[in-house]
Formats: structure tokens, C-alpha cells, sequence
């Protein structure tokens, strides 16, 4: 009964090592030898991903408005930008809210702004122009600017040979701005010709705008400027 019961602690401590030994690797000594390969170690773990797929990294209070017209107040929020769906924190458990089901939500960031984000396969224009996800509504009026965020991992640049580069794979965030005019969404560039062509005749004061006041057309702060001076004038 005892050897039996020794068995079975024995198998029970040594399963985990036998999981472990395929990632081990010999520590030879001075003469580059180890006997009966007595001394091991494991393999350094992979490196973790730097950054992460969410919108916001924190959780973020705010509100969810669903497509059934149902309103969810005051929840914490997170926004999962590979799998574009909505994490809703209800007391201990973590819901999850797909496009199919979401019309819009909006939270308060740490500076105590107020975001708002809307569905893009509920904005008609946006399935024009082959947009997915959600977007983020930075300016609103006879002329809307939104923004969408991308992700994309970016592979370890270390070399070995000279201790050189990053190891980690990082996730990086890119924003996207659209103008949404005349029931079109136009993607923007920091170039005068795609603003001509998304705005047609609008388009030759706003750039003697921009230039005025030295606004650049790939900067968050310049464009809500210069769509909000857009609105006013109209």
C-alpha cells in the first residue's frame, strides 16, 4: 500500500518535469563537456508581446447603447480592437458585447473627456468605403471627422550577434482619420489633393485655412480645429 502510494506522489511531482524537460538545454562546463548530462536548465520562456489589442489599456466607465434600444449606464468599459468587441465589467464577471448587437457607446477618459464611438456598420458611408470596427467621433456637424484605430504586431528586431534591437514583439496602434461629407467618408492624408477630392469646392478654403494657421492634416488637435472652424462657417 505504501509503494503504491508512493507511486503515486512520485508521479504526481514528476509529471510537471516531464512537461518541462523537452524545453531543456545542457549547461556544459569549462571543457564544454557535461557527464551523463546531469546539469540541465529550462529554456528561456518566450518573450511576451509589448502592448495590447484594447483601445484603452484601463477600464473605462461609461455607457453602451445597443441596437435592441436597450441602454446600459455606468459600466466599465474596454474596447477589443482585434476581435472588435465590447467588454462590459458586471460586478465579477466580464460580458461581451459584439458588433452585430452594438449601436454606439461612450466613456470618460483619465483626463475626464467624454469619448464617444460609434458602430461603423450602423454609418451607411462607412460600408462604402470599407471601414470596420468602430469610430471614434471627434467632430460633429454638417461635416463629422472620425477616427478608426488599427493594430498591427510588429515582429522583434534584436540581432544576436551584436546585442542589438528589441526582443519583444510589440503591438502598435494606428489611427486612421475619416471625413464624413455629403454622405461620403473619405479616408485623409497629410495631402491637399485627397482633401480636393473628399471635398470638392469646400476644399480651397479650408487649406488657405490650414496654411493660415499652420495646421497639419495628420494631427488630431489641427483636424478638430479645422472641421470645427468648417461647421461654424457654414
Amino acid at each position: 500500500m505504501k509503494k503504491q502510494l508512493l507511486s503515486l506522489v512520485l508521479c504526481y511531482i514528476c509529471w510537471p518535469a516531464a512537461l518541462f524537460s523537452q524545453n531543456k538545454v545542457a549547461i556544459l562546463d569549462d571543457a564544454g563537456t557535461n557527464p551523463g548530462l546531469v546539469i540541465d536548465e529550462l529554456r528561456p520562456k518566450p518573450p511576451e508581446m509589448m502592448g495590447s489589442f484594447y483601445l484603452a489599456d484601463q477600464w473605462q466607465t461609461g455607457n453602451v447603447y445597443l441596437d435592441s434600444k436597450r441602454n446600459l449606464k455606468n459600466y466599465p468599459l474596454k474596447f477589443d480592437l482585434k476581435n472588435n468587441v465590447l467588454e462590459i465589467k458586471a460586478g465579477e464577471t466580464i460580458k461581451v458585447c459584439p458588433l452585430t448587437r452594438l449601436e454606439r457607446f461612450e466613456w470618460i477618459d483619465g483626463t475626464g473627456d467624454t469619448l464617444r464611438f460609434l458602430n461603423s456598420e450602423k454609418l451607411a458611408a462607412a460600408q462604402n468605403a470599407s471601414v470596420a470596427g468602430v469610430l471614434e467621433v471627434l467632430e460633429k456637424g454638417s461635416m463629422t471627422l472620425l477616427a478608426s484605430y488599427q493594430t498591427e504586431v510588429l515582429q522583434p528586431t534584436y540581432v544576436t550577434g551584436i546585442d542589438v534591437g528589441r526582443k519583444e514583439p510589440r503591438i502598435d496602434k494606428k489611427v486612421v482619420y475619416y471625413l464624413l461629407w455629403n454622405n461620403r467618408l473619405c479616408p485623409l492624408a497629410a495631402s491637399k489633393a485627397r482633401l480636393e477630392e473628399c471635398l470638392d469646392s469646400q476644399a480651397e478654403p479650408l487649406t488657405t485655412y490650414a496654411k493660415q494657421n499652420r495646421l497639419r492634416l495628420t494631427r488630431r488637435a489641427d483636424l478638430i480645429q479645422l472641421v470645427r472652424h468648417f461647421n461654424k462657417t457654414r
